[in-house]
């Protein structure tokens, strides 16, 4: 594509021009995946961050003036959202382990076995008080020990669904351990 193309499409894709949006997305696609592909992230959620990264693009559309510049909006985007990407997988990674650390040994060091039951109920009707589909992914995961894409399958949705029920669920759930690590805090 000379200048003159490129010139041409950019601003047609500034005015809103969802066929100029359709050529920036087949090319900028498969190098954005690339890109991302960099940051050793699944097939699937690199293709979930190059497709809300090109949201953005869309949406951001009417400020740039050049493919250049398009290119390093979107580059920017996916890096920043790779980088945010790892850094919750981080923090999942850990809630995941304390609360499989919890159900199988709650925090109450040498008490009874009372106590621990007790605690573990606690725990299990909290669950119980998450929403229906929410509360079958978190059971699939943690008890049933089914990964992420087995779940997408077993219940009929997509794999992003199932991540972000199950953050949202550890989260709450997480809020019990806290409260049970750290009474009357």
């Amino acid at each position: 594509m000379d200048l003159l193309q490129e010139k041409y499409l950019v601003d047609r894709f500034n005015q809103g021009d969802p066929e100029a949006f359709k050529v920036i997305f087949t090319t900028q696609r498969p190098i954005l995946l690339r890109n991302i592909q960099r940051f050793d992230l699944s097939r699937e959620t690199a293709e979930d961050i190059a497709s809300d990264s090109l949201i953005k693009l869309w949406e951001a559309r009417g400020h740039f003036e050049s493919m250049g510049n398009i290119a390093g909006y979107l580059n920017r985007i996916a890096a920043n959202a790779s980088i945010d990407y790892l850094r919750h997988q981080a923090v999942v990674t850990d809630n995941v382990d304390q609360i499989r650390v919890l159900f199988e040994n709650p925090p109450v060091e040498d008490g009874p076995d009372v106590i621990k039951d007790y605690l573990k109920g606690l725990i299990y009707a909290e669950i119980e008080k998450l929403p229906r589909k929410m509360r079958a992914i978190f059971k699939l995961f943690f008890v049933e020990g089914f990964n992420n894409q087995q779940i997408a399958r077993k219940l009929n949705i997509n794999e992003k669904t199932v991540r972000n029920k199950k953050n949202i669920a550890l989260t709450k759930i997480r809020k019990i351990f806290n409260a049970t690590k750290n009474p009357g805090s």
